[in-house]
């Protein structure tokens, strides 16, 4: 027979004996309401030992500590713990929609989505292009349902857009759209970042180094194909964990989301600018990113992000220009 202790610093109180429990979590309903009664007949026979004086005490507190007990014999007091953790918010954690850095995909309408958000981003299916369901189902060899749910998806992340009765259409992309996002992305980035900066452990700075040294060893791609997936994984990995330890799901989901937007334009500049005029060193100005947020210069750390991202800005809008006067010669 094992003993537990009544005490408290409220109500201190004799030890009084206490039934092993068997199993855990598994307990069912009835061996919990069984158990409870044998509980609560414990402190009966302890209120007619100690007399009238303790039994206020006992009743009020005697309870309370026995079910309290039971909850730590069932293995539920670590998860109570959890509430006093400090949450970690990692680049990691920040997938679902936006996610390109997932395992294996798990169904048809994760299949589907991948393939057709990756042909989205790298222009395979250009800009304003209807996405009628018949060629679509032939050309990726998918059902009707699977295909509707992923087109669904893209939707919601302003990949596609949905023209009332008529289906979908790939999103167009147009001087405005990429201003907007810029403005907008530096809006929450810069917010995330500077909150990263102050509240940052150890962990969120390996983390950084980690990406940053991950992403410089990857050429930027030019072209569709897996070492392009790659490196998007890569450099999405990167901008995240930048902002990991922000504390903000919130901030980390748009985020997410506005970096995807950013990144099907700064495709377009990298597959339609010559490579000879892509001289700009980008691992240079993710450096200067780096070293500004890991001496813990705020100031310096979002005036480095907003260069970096202006200059993405200003090549993509020029690249957008020249297709224009291609098309139209």
């Amino acid at each position: 027979m094992r003993f537990a202790a009544m005490g408290s610093p409220i109500c201190p109180s004799p030890i009084i004996p206490i039934t092993p429990i068997a199993g855990s979590l598994d307990l069912t309903c009835a061996s919990f309401n069984r158990h409870l009664a044998r509980l609560r007949a414990a402190p009966k026979t302890l209120r007619e030992a100690r007399g009238a004086s303790d039994n206020r005490s006992s009743r009020q507190f005697g309870n309370f500590h026995l079910i309290s007990k039971y909850v730590t014999r069932t293995r539920l007091a670590p998860v109570s713990r959890t509430r006093f953790m400090k949450t970690s918010i990692t680049a990691d954690s920040v997938s679902g929609a936006h996610s390109t850095e997932e395992g294996a995909p798990r169904t048809l309408t994760e299949i589907i989505y991948r393939k057709l958000r990756s042909d989205i981003v790298w222009g395979v299916l250009p800009p304003g292009s209807p996405l009628r369901s018949d060629n679509l189902r032939a050309a990726y060899g998918i059902g009707v349902s699977p295909l509707r749910e992923a087109l669904s998806r893209l939707a919601a992340e302003r990949l596609v857009t949905s023209v009332g009765q008529r289906g979908f259409r790939v999103a167009t992309i147009s001087e405005a759209d990429v201003i907007d996002v810029m403005e907008t992305r530096l809006i929450i980035e810069c917010a995330a970042l500077a909150r990263s900066i102050r509240d940052g452990d150890l962990q969120w700075e390996t983390r950084l180094v980690a990406a940053f040294h991950s992403l410089s060893r990857i050429p930027i791609p030019h072209m569709p194909g897996s070492e392009a997936e790659t490196w998007v994984k890569h450099h999405r990995a990167f901008h995240m964990s930048l902002l990991s330890a922000c504390g903000s799901t919130w901030q980390m989901n748009l985020a997410a989301l506005f970096f995807d937007q950013a990144e099907r334009f700064r495709i377009v500049r990298a597959t339609k600018v010559p490579t000879q005029k892509l001289t700009r060193d980008t691992t240079r100005e993710h450096k200067q990113i780096v070293d500004a947020a890991l001496e813990r210069n705020v100031d310096q750390a979002l005036a480095a992000l907003e260069d970096h991202y202006r200059s993405t800005t200003r090549q993509v809008l020029a690249a957008i220009e020249d297709i224009g006067e291609a098309a139209g010669e």
